[in-house]
């Protein structure tokens, strides 16, 4: 275990279903803060995060074993395996790798202190690309560019006897912003085809509807 608390920053990536407004309580009563980002597997700032993020593991593992061994259960130690927390990222429909690793991050949202038996709850600091902390950002929707802060905590899953590295959520810069319902064309699948270019009409309507006439909108009061 490290003997103090490990600070990292992510590369830039593409935030997928990101839950950094409000926590997804549906699974957890206490709320998850969640943020997932693809990023490109040849990015450079993603080598010396695996590089630190390994190093953890490895000491981790070295003390498991240790600590196994000491405690007469030598069989157990040597079922122990390390966890990949960088997963590679495959095309819905294809099943192929894309060239992207998943980084996914988490934060608990509230609790109650062990010491005092006061409740607690907590969100994960927002930043703009300039570092100016928001102090009530935008809905941060997916496909928004982001950097994550995160806390890189080594554990011991005893039921699957794996020793692995979890990222537990700590702040996020916001570097390009999707609103939710704000999406663009690859944000809904499409891509780019041959055919005609379109151009907006101008808004001739009274009151600014759009198509249609006054009559006909009445169909759908």
């Amino acid at each position: 275990m490290a003997s103090k608390k490990t600070e990292a920053v992510t590369p830039k990536g593409t935030a997928i279903w990101p839950r950094l407004n409000t926590p997804d309580t549906k699974f957890d009563p206490a709320g998850k803060y969640t943020c997932k980002i693809a990023v490109p597997g040849d990015d450079e700032g993603l080598a010396a995060l695996r590089k630190q993020t390994q190093e953890l593991i490895d000491e981790k593992f070295d003390e498991v074993v240790a600590k196994l061994k000491e405690d007469g259960k030598g069989a157990v130690a040597k079922k122990v395996s390390k966890a990949d927390p960088f997963v590679a990222e495959e095309d819905p429909e294809t099943g192929e790798e894309t060239g992207n690793i998943l980084i996914n991050a988490k934060m608990t949202a509230s609790g109650t202190s062990r010491k005092t038996g006061k409740p607690w709850s907590r969100k994960p600091a927002i930043f703009d690309a300039k570092g100016k902390k928001l102090s009530n950002p935008p809905i941060i929707g997916g496909g928004s560019e982001v950097k994550l802060s995160v806390e890189l905590f080594p554990y011991f899953a005893a039921n699957d006897k794996t020793v692995g590295v979890s990222f537990r959520l700590e702040a996020v810069q916001v570097l390009k912003l999707v609103s939710s319902g704000n999406r663009d064309a690859g944000g809904y699948g499409f891509e780019e085809e041959d055919g005609d270019e379109l151009e907006d009409m101008e808004d001739t309507t009274f009151g600014g509807s759009e198509g249609g006439d006054a009559e006909d909108d009445e169909d759908f009061a």
